[in-house]
C-alpha cells in the first residue's frame, strides 16, 4: 500500500536564477532543462541514461549519477537547497544549514500558548527540530559513520551520513537526496549548473576479457576522463 506522485504533468517550472543557479520543479524533465540551458552555455552535469524521460524529483530521488560520475559526482554533488513536504504537511526550504540558529529565537513566533503558529513559523520550528536531533545523531555515531559508510559514486546504502556536518554547519538537503520518498515529498530544488565543456573526445578500448578492462580503469583514472562505460558481450 502506499501513494505514488506524478509530478510531471503540472509541476514542470523552472528558471535560471544566475550563472550557477537553476530553480526547477521536480516534474521537470533532465533533457528538456538542457536543452534550456545549452544556448546559454551551461549544462546541468549529472547524466542519468534515460535522460529523455528522467525527471530531476526522480534524480533527487536516487540520487542519479550516470557514466559521467567520475568527474562530475552524482546528484547530490550539485544540489544547493530542497524545498520539502513532509508526512504532516509542513512544508520547509533546506541547503546547508548553519547550526548557530539554534541557539535564535524563531521569527514570527509567539509566546503566547493559545495562539496557533502560522504554517511558516511551524516549517521553521520543525527544520530545528530536525536540525537539532541530527546534529546530535551525527555526532554520537560520528566513529561509526565514518568505519561503515563507503564514500563510492553512487553510493544507495541507506542514508547518506558520510561528511554531510561539520562543526559549525549540516547540509540537510545532501542527506535528503537519495531517500526515495521516506523522509520527504520535494516540491522544488535550486540546483548548481556548470559551463558546458568547450571539446569533448571519445577513446574506445578493447579487452579479452572483463578482468584486464576493470585493472585498466584503475591506470586511466588518472587522466581525468569525463565518462567510462562498459559495453559487454551482452550488448
Amino acid at each position: 500500500t502506499g501513494i505514488v506522485i506524478d509530478c510531471s504533468r503540472f509541476m514542470t517550472g523552472f528558471e535560471l536564477l544566475n550563472d550557477n543557479l537553476v530553480l526547477v520543479q521536480p516534474g521537470v524533465v533532465h533533457a528538456q532543462l538542457n536543452r534550456y540551458l545549452k544556448p546559454l552555455g551551461l549544462y546541468f552535469p549529472p547524466d542519468p541514461s534515460n535522460t529523455e524521460v528522467t525527471t530531476v524529483g526522480s534524480m533527487l530521488a536516487i540520487d542519479a549519477a550516470g557514466s559521467r560520475a567520475i568527474r562530475v559526482g552524482s546528484t547530490r554533488d550539485h544540489v544547493n537547497r530542497l524545498e520539502v513536504v513532509l508526512a504532516d504537511g509542513t512544508c520547509f526550504d533546506v541547503g546547508n544549514e548553519s547550526l548557530s540558529i539554534l541557539n535564535q529565537p524563531v521569527a514570527g513566533s509567539s509566546t503566547s500558548l493559545l495562539s496557533e503558529p502560522s504554517p511558516e513559523v511551524r516549517g521553521e520550528q520543525t527544520r530545528r527540530t530536525i536540525l537539532s536531533k541530527m546534529a546530535k545523531l551525527l555526532t554520537d555515531n560520528a566513529q561509526l559513520i565514518q568505519e561503515k559508510q563507503r564514500s563510492s559514486i553512487p553510493n544507495c546504502s541507506g542514508y547518506f551520513l558520510k561528511g554531510i556536518k561539520t562543526r559549525q554547519h549540516l547540509n540537510l538537503a545532501r542527506m535528503l537526496v537519495d531517500s526515495e520518498g521516506t523522509l520527504g515529498l520535494f516540491t522544488s530544488a535550486i540546483l548548481h549548473v556548470s559551463p558546458l565543456p568547450a571539446h569533448r573526445g571519445v577513446a574506445l578500448l578493447l579487452f579479452g576479457d572483463l578482468s584486464s578492462a576493470i585493472k585498466a580503469v584503475q591506470t586511466i583514472i588518472h587522466e581525468q576522463p569525463s565518462a567510462c562505460d562498459l559495453l559487454d558481450r551482452r550488448l
